[in-house]
């Protein structure tokens, strides 16, 4: 019997890592290793990206999990050998890419990989706010860490990907806004995190924020997609507002805001991820984007410090330019996208696009053709009507189809529509 949880725990092991360790996280500071991200982000970076720009997927399938084992290893070694942190921090950068890619595309093997995503972040922060209450440096706390991502060594089942080519304009469509929202957030910290310390209530008081809005936004996500990063974005706009009162309250509530919104922008990232059937390539491009966003936020707030108030002035403009274009123009995105139908399948002009008879917490799961020979099907077409329509043969037609059900977790054609009207 095959364990549902695997996906959650194993992604919950490595975000608990990520924030516990190599993110200038509690542990680090308490052995006096400053500045971890400056050594780690930028390798992690450069990894994740090659990784899923030119790694095979089953070149990575089988490097995996010595990655993990390697992540491991160093992370317990900063314990021992805290003056070597900067070398060590570098190499886990790229050992620590793998593990990242693993654990996310881990979570299409869940029923409900949008849950399973949102539970893997609670559970890992949680487990952070229990760390920052018993933080130390010794080996033990480091073992406590790291040791949990040996649940990546087991294996996983992966789906074969599509022959379909990878959508390029699809998938770029939303990384600039979650780009611009973490280089936004990077430098908050850099001016928040310092007042925020001494100021704040009860140490790792931001988490739950955090963690709610991750739980809240995976209903949000099955009802309107966008709004989701709207509204993290918003809830950024929100915390500088407030920071500019700077009283100890309005410095609390500035960073539970700007905490609430990541927790939203976080898992709108990792549900537009895992909808692409090339998990690897999205993910680890998506991640090497949101890394980047964070390294150039901290990069910015070490070395052009006098010029911070004013960056993070425009990066909120930008981020009220973005809320204007998602709202606006988001909800054509498939029209730039899907093909057109054909003549016979005009419709009238009240009638509702194709594609949108799909419900949009399946399209979150389900590839662009996918979608389109659902729609198809939902339409009443036969599978020969639907091949011919499309262009391509019957076989691959029931091809996708048994994709579709393994993936919405039904059986043919009367498990579709009972999903359809049981949500």
């Amino acid at each position: 019997m095959k364990i549902k949880m695997s996906p959650t725990l194993g992604f919950a092991a490595f975000v608990f890592w990520l924030l516990a360790l190599p993110m200038n996280g509690p542990l680090l500071s308490a052995a006096g290793i400053a500045d971890a991200t400056q050594y780690f982000l930028l390798p992690h970076i450069l990894s994740l990206g090659l990784i899923g720009a030119f790694l095979p997927a089953d070149h990575f399938k089988k490097l995996a999990p010595a990655c993990a084992l390697a992540t491991i290893l160093l992370s317990m070694a900063l314990a021992l050998q805290p003056a070597a942190a900067p070398w060590l921090l570098i190499l886990v950068g790229v050992s620590g890419a793998f593990v990242a890619i693993d654990a996310t595309t881990r979570l299409r093997c869940a029923k409900n990989p949008v849950l399973s995503a949102a539970l893997g972040l609670v559970l890992g922060n949680f487990l952070l706010f229990i760390l920052h209450l018993h933080a130390t440096n010794g080996l033990w706390h480091f073992a406590l860490v790291a040791l949990p991502l040996l649940i990546l060594l087991a294996p996983a089942r992966h789906e074969a990907g599509p022959e379909d080519s990878f959508p390029w304009a699809n998938f770029l469509r939303y990384l600039p806004f979650v780009m611009v929202f973490h280089i936004v957030g990077g430098l908050m910290y850099s001016v928040l995190y310092p007042a925020y310390e001494p100021a704040a209530m009860v140490a790792g008081a931001e988490l739950p924020f955090y963690m709610l809005t991750a739980v809240g936004a995976v209903w949000i996500i099955k009802k309107h997609q966008e709004l989701t990063l709207i509204l993290g974005i918003l809830l950024g706009m929100i915390a500088f507002a407030t920071l500019k009162f700077g009283h100890p309250l309005s410095i609390n509530l500035s960073m539970f805001a700007l905490q609430a919104g990541q927790g939203f922008v976080d898992l709108f990232l990792l549900a537009y991820l895992l909808s692409f059937h090339q998990r690897n390539r999205a993910v680890g491009l998506g991640l090497a984007v949101l890394c980047l966003g964070i390294f150039v936020g901290q990069f910015i707030g070490r070395n052009l410090q006098e010029f911070v108030g004013t960056i993070v002035m425009a990066g909120h403009i930008s981020l009220n330019l973005a809320v204007l274009t998602l709202y606006f123009f988001g909800r054509r995105r498939h029209e730039a996208i899907e093909p057109a139908a054909p003549p016979s399948e005009a419709k009238t002009q009240n009638s509702p696009p194709l594609e949108e008879r799909v419900p949009e917490h399946m399209r979150l799961l389900l590839s662009q053709r996918e979608c389109l020979v659902l729609a198809h099907s939902l339409d009443g077409r036969t599978y020969r009507e639907i091949a011919a329509d499309l262009d391509i043969s019957e076989s691959s037609v029931k091809t996708y189809m048994k994709r579709i059900c393994d993936k919405l977790g039904v059986r043919g054609r009367k498990g579709l529509f009972e999903a359809l009207e049981a949500r």
